[in-house]
């Protein structure tokens, strides 16, 4: 098929049923199957198709409908895509809180080697709206989650939202 690329990755390798490899940023992003054949070409096989993507890091949680309570848990999850399972071993992110105009506001984690964490947002954390951002250390993958919320909570009462003292039918007049 003229429409076939062929990449090599590795001329011989002994025969031991597996072979790990690092996707090469030279491959564009698409659906590929691999091909392995005997040095002396009289058997070939193939395997089932499987997509590379881009290399990046794509968020899940926080995401726009989020919203995160002080002294709560929260999630942040996040995927190294196009990297293979063991990037962020490999490669550690930080992990910060920027206010929603892209202001830095707090590192969450210095050095993270995982795909996502829970983390309490602490109360000194002032009501309003933020983002997450994961970057490498060496800062050439980075991501930013969504704008979502993130609430004061204090004596287990939202403080987001109170009405004004001559509004609340509880003040005395």
């Amino acid at each position: 098929d003229k429409r076939t690329k062929v990449h090599t990755i590795v001329t011989s390798t002994p025969n031991d049923d597996r072979y790990s490899w690092e996707v090469s940023s030279r491959v564009s992003p698409g659906m590929y199957k691999v091909r392995v054949q005997t040095t002396d070409n009289r058997h070939t096989c193939w395997s089932d198709s499987f997509r590379i993507r881009k290399r990046g890091i794509e968020f899940y949680y926080p995401s726009a409908r989020t919203t995160w309570e002080t002294g709560k848990r929260a999630l942040i999850k996040y995927l190294a895509t196009g990297q293979g399972p063991t990037f962020f071993k490999r490669h550690p992110v930080r992990v910060t809180l920027l206010k929603s105009d892209n202001r830095f506001y707090k590192t969450i984690r210095g050095r993270h080697n995982d795909d996502g964490f829970y983390w309490v947002p602490p109360d000194s954390i002032p009501t309003g709206k933020y983002k997450v951002k994961v970057n490498t250390l060496d800062n050439k993958l980075s991501a930013t989650s969504e704008v979502f919320r993130i609430q004061k909570i204090k004596d287990g009462v939202k403080y987001s939202s109170w009405p004004a003292a001559t509004n609340n039918p509880s003040t005395p007049k």
